[in-house]
């Protein structure tokens, strides 16, 4: 069965979580880590059953903890070229590789 959890939404920052019992998905992570975590205790869920993180668009409020949360638990961020470029930009970066089958930690696939 499909689950969601919204971890925020709105100007304070926007979290969405898709899981079932094999996979899972965050949706933006623009809630603290601190405030995350808090989140996923509460729940019961840990971040080593975190999959994937998809980025919708580069706004503070949907990036905040991408990169802590990326590099922290070695998860692959998904977005788009322009996205991940704001992301940079605005100083909320993750490691991309470009070409996934080399990254040994965290990486990025970036959709054109």
């Amino acid at each position: 069965m499909l689950k969601f959890i919204s971890f925020g939404s709105g100007s304070s920052g926007n979290c969405y979580y898709l899981y079932t019992d094999t996979d899972s998905i965050l949706i933006d992570v623009g809630v603290g880590i601190r405030i995350l975590k808090k989140h996923f205790h509460n729940y019961g869920l840990r971040f080593e059953d975190v999959h994937h993180v998809l980025i919708t668009h580069d706004h503070a409020d949907h990036v905040k903890s991408v990169g802590s949360l990326s590099t922290d638990y070695h998860l692959p961020v998904y977005t788009t070229r322009k996205v991940h470029q704001g992301i940079e930009r605005n100083g909320y970066d993750f490691v991309l590789m470009e070409r996934p089958e080399a990254a040994q930690t965290v990486f990025s696939v970036i959709f054109q």
